[in-house]
């Protein structure tokens, strides 16, 4: 039976007794953690009114915060108050589960009303120390095949990927709510890069990503304009630095709508180097499980499903830049059937094709799938007697792709020419 995840939670609770102020905060958290917290509830307190308000921010290296602000009961004066309660877990511990979106945690996890002056020392022992989340796995990723039709919808998603701010006033639309059912469409550490904030302009220098600023009608977004912050009003139908589709944006819309765009040229072949290889390589799991189907039988919602599977199965531990997105794309259109449903490849489904966009999946930041693939060819051409010993040779060009010292064009050049080895070995078989 898999193992049961569990996500360790933080609480910082932020109200008015005798003025407002910190009344509670985990004590692991440490002061320039709770000063950035007390920052951010001081900057949004005042902007809440009859509508809940909830953000995700960063206020840390190591954390992610999501954080409800919402008005409560009276003070001892009579004034109605504002709490805010922010939520925060470690952002590492997090990417390790792939497969858990933050931005649908559960509501329940947050207070409903400020403490009073005798219940604080009580939230301690009340509030959730721990979130269960099941045993996450590919089978809970979401894809919503109608979650961009609206133009809002396709403008954050293109802004969030392309690493672009972006200030909406729209509001019947809620960004928060967006990304819990989108955000499963996003690479896992875009998605705990990207932050969401609600009602005002608070920056973190700790968000690695875009931040989406959710504001109501009427705020000021002039200055933003002029710095060249992404602008979407739906009130006055007024848009400003709208970003170029990237291609991964590009293939998640085309496909949900099964209106795919036109075929990219193919990546060339690498021209033939080297000679036969012969190295040891123990590969014990076998060719296992069905062969994935072709691409003229995957729907596009199947397409995106499979890409999206893939790119929490072997995630990067950075944001990919446009041109590392569109060598993935062009790799990935050419052999999604190469791809199981769980977005581990299976190389031999279709040898050829996997091995000529191998180069493209490295230069998407995608090292284990050309390890992956390296793999599946050696251990078959083992098995027909071949081919033996090659285990040294990925060892040593694991290494080497691990290594900083090495230069880019020699780890390229090295993939280069194990692919057009096993392609012409094969082309023999």
């Amino acid at each position: 039976m898999p193992d049961m995840a569990k996500l360790t939670l933080y609480h910082h609770v932020y109200t008015s007794i005798s003025g407002y102020k910190t009344v509670y905060v985990s004590p692991e958290l440490k002061p320039d953690v709770v000063r950035a917290l007390e920052a951010f509830s001081d900057t949004l307190y005042p902007r809440v009114r009859q509508h809940t308000l909830r953000s995700l921010y960063h206020p840390s290296p190591d954390h992610i915060c999501i954080s409800r602000v919402f008005r409560s009961s009276a003070d001892h004066a009579g004034r109605r108050r504002s709490c805010v309660h922010n939520i925060l877990f470690s952002k590492s511990e997090l990417l390790d589960l792939r497969y858990v979106n933050p931005f649908a945690f559960p509501e329940s996890l947050f207070l409903k009303t400020a403490p009073e002056p005798a219940q604080v020392l009580s939230l301690k022992r009340t509030l959730p120390r721990h979130l269960d989340l099941g045993s996450p796995s590919p089978d809970d990723l979401k894809i919503d095949e109608n979650i961009l039709n609206a133009p809002v919808a396709q403008t954050i998603f293109s802004a969030v990927i392309s690493n672009h701010d972006m200030a909406i006033i729209a509001p019947a639309f809620d960004c928060y709510s967006f990304l819990a059912t989108a955000g499963d469409m996003l690479p896992p550490f875009l998605r705990l890069s990207t932050a969401v904030v609600a009602g005002t302009i608070y920056r973190s220098t700790y968000t690695d990503g875009a931040t989406v600023y959710s504001l109501e009608p009427g705020f000021d977004i002039h200055a933003l304009k002029n710095e060249g912050v992404i602008t979407y009003d739906t009130t006055s139908g007024h848009t400003a630095n709208l970003p170029a589709p990237n291609r991964y944006f590009a293939f998640v819309a085309s496909n949900l709508t099964e209106d795919e765009s036109p075929p990219e040229p193919d990546i060339p072949e690498a021209a033939p180097q080297g000679g036969p290889i012969s190295t040891t390589l123990d590969l014990s799991s076998g060719i296992l499980g069905p062969a994935p189907q072709a691409p003229s039988q995957l729907s596009g919602p199947e397409k995106v499903r499979r890409l999206v599977a893939l790119v929490h199965r072997y995630p990067i531990a950075r944001i990919a830049s446009n041109d590392m997105y569109h060598n993935l794309v062009k790799a990935f259109k050419a052999t999604s059937h190469c791809f199981k449903d769980d977005g581990s490849v299976d190389a031999m489904c279709d040898v050829n094709a996997i091995l000529k966009y191998l180069l493209a999946f490295y230069q998407a930041g995608y090292t284990h799938i050309v390890l992956d693939t390296l793999r599946w060819a050696f251990g078959d051409l083992e098995a027909k007697g071949e081919l033996t010993s090659s285990g040294d040779i990925l060892k040593q060009l694991e290494a080497s792709l691990e290594d900083s010292q090495v230069q880019p064009a020699q780890k390229e050049a090295a993939i280069n020419r194990l692919a057009s080895w096993l392609t012409r070995t094969y082309t023999k078989t």
